[in-house]
């Protein structure tokens, strides 16, 4: 199969040293495979020692590793935010841009990409994502600091969070139905209202995006929202996810639940400025992370219905 990389220009092949923070993350792992395929080599990694929500760690960092190129995955697209004890990491979220946007300018790096969650993951998001495209904005404008700031949809795919105490939209439904399945249930209940829409986005889609935003002399003046070519509804959803777990049983939809809310940002085209559009269909993505889910359930507890 074709890779989505083998489209991208010669000059974005030019081997600068990229320091890749996040990378052992969902989405951190398949940007750091894509960068490794890319460039034939590991992408610059902290050390578990350095902490990057300390301005001195992070420039100590900076001083080892030498980076040309900064990317940040950022830790909030991990975070499941109905978790307990959830709450105190956005200051950690904003302070760590803070520093490697800082130390990016002082140590005179040429590029800087960070991803950002999508404002529909809640208030708490919202604030921080535009608060990632102001600061990139006024670092540009003041020191000529070439940057992009990248919003996807919601990430899905193998790798991704099916911790029982999740509430990450697809391996919820994974979980739920191919647990119904095993069990033989008649129905299985879906958390979720089947009028509402979601924008799912699979990780090396992502991924390739993230790495398309690091070619030489790419500055994104505004947000790049990265999606699908369209929504979906939850009811089409959780039928297509119950045709890939072969559960036939009926699916019981929440009749009060809110839909997400949704808060666009004037972002820019991805289309336009990486030359990127999302590639793997919703089936053939759920397909694997089905699949993915099978393979891990030895090890990780099964969801439980009430």
């Amino acid at each position: 199969m074709e890779s989505p990389l083998d489209s991208l220009p010669r000059s974005a092949r030019d081997g600068r040293r990229v320091l890749l923070t996040g990378g052992a993350g969902f989405l951190g792992r398949a940007v750091c495979a894509r960068l490794r395929e890319r460039d034939g080599r590991e992408p610059l990694a902290p050390a578990a020692h350095f902490d990057l929500r300390c301005f001195r760690d992070v420039g100590a960092l900076f001083e080892e590793l030498r980076p040309e190129v900064v990317v940040h995955v950022d830790s909030e697209l991990d975070v499941d935010h109905h978790r307990p004890g959830a709450d105190g990491l956005l200051h950690a979220h904003l302070v760590t841009g803070l520093n490697l946007v800082e130390q990016a300018r002082v140590h005179g790096v040429q590029q800087v990409v960070l991803t950002a969650a999508p404002p529909s993951f809640g208030a708490r998001q919202q604030v921080a994502t535009r608060a990632f495209a102001a600061l990139l904005q006024a670092y540009r404008d003041e020191f000529g600091l070439r940057s992009a700031c990248l919003v996807p949809a919601a990430i899905y795919g193998p790798g991704d969070d099916f911790d029982p105490r999740s509430t990450a939209l697809v391996p919820l439904l994974i979980r739920t139905l191919e647990d119904a399945r095993v069990r033989g249930a008649a129905s299985a209940r879906v958390p979720f209202a089947a009028s509402s829409r979601c924008e799912l986005l699979y990780v090396d889609d992502c991924a390739d995006a993230v790495v398309r935003a690091t070619a030489p002399g790419l500055d994104a003046q505004a947000p790049i929202e990265l999606a699908p070519a369209r929504a979906v509804r939850l009811a089409e959803l959780a039928a297509r996810v119950a045709h890939h777990c072969g559960y036939a049983g009926r699916l019981d939809f929440a009749a009060d639940a809110p839909a997400p809310p949704r808060s666009p940002l004037a972002g820019a085209a991805a289309q336009e400025l990486l030359g990127w559009s999302a590639r793997v269909e919703l089936d053939e993505g759920l397909d694997r992370a089905v699949s993915y889910w099978r393979r891990q359930r030895e090890t990780l507890p099964l969801h439980t219905s009430p």
